[in-house]
């Protein structure tokens, strides 16, 4: 796959083979073997593995995915036992989102989707379920920086203080999904088209405060 894919010629093929023949008792994978010993570009090969096995790719960018706010996943990971903590630290592993429509599935980013010992520890979050996604080494870095730095306070109410917790730099997230949430789209395009019908010259809208329940 990963020759065919032009990600690593034939001789690469043909040299990490005999490289693990030579050293059995290495415990590295092929991927490793080609990256370490090789110098094969980490992140092309590392995709082309992940699309192999069907792993989602996921990048920081993507507007489509839903994000947890940063200051959720650091009291995620810092409320894991420490070694647990190091390790998948070490295994660069990370939340970044609950699956829609599934409260009880984390989604999982890893610049190695591919890593085993991955798999093993994706156990330990507080999820009944889990998916492995791919991100690239890059974002990856950047995204864990970001969590590093965040602001991982207790609140009494989230719901009340979720936009003062967010980082700017996750300010659009987080109000993408609230206007899923709130359909927000669906109430303004029938809001204009009851202007329409009703041939109003202004539409004129006044906030309310909280809704009490």
């Amino acid at each position: 796959h990963l020759v065919r894919s032009g990600v690593i010629s034939k001789q690469h093929a043909v040299d990490a083979t005999e490289w693990k023949r030579k050293n059995d008792k290495d415990k590295r994978g092929l991927v490793e073997i080609l990256e370490q010993v090789l110098n094969v570009p980490a992140d092309p090969l590392r995709q082309a593995v992940a699309q192999y096995y069907a792993f989602r790719t996921v990048t920081l960018l993507d507007r489509s995915v839903r994000r947890l706010l940063l200051s959720d996943v650091h009291k995620i990971v810092r409320g894991l036992p420490e070694a647990t903590f190091q390790q998948l630290i070490k295994l660069k592993l990370l939340p970044f989102d609950v699956a829609e429509n599934q409260p009880d599935k984390v989604v999982l980013v890893t610049p190695n989707p591919a890593d085993r010992e991955i798999h093993e520890f994706a156990r330990v979050f507080p999820y009944k379920r889990f998916e492995i996604c791919y991100m690239k080494e890059a974002e990856w870095a950047e995204y864990w920086r970001q969590v590093s730095s965040s602001n991982a306070k207790d609140t009494a109410d989230p719901a009340s203080t979720a936009a003062a917790k967010v980082s700017e730099g996750d300010f659009e997230s987080l109000m993408d999904r609230e206007i899923a949430r709130a359909k927000i789209n669906v109430q303004l395009d029938n809001l204009i088209l009851d202007a329409i019908r009703s041939n109003a010259s202004e539409v004129h809208i006044t906030p309310r405060g909280p809704r009490k329940t």
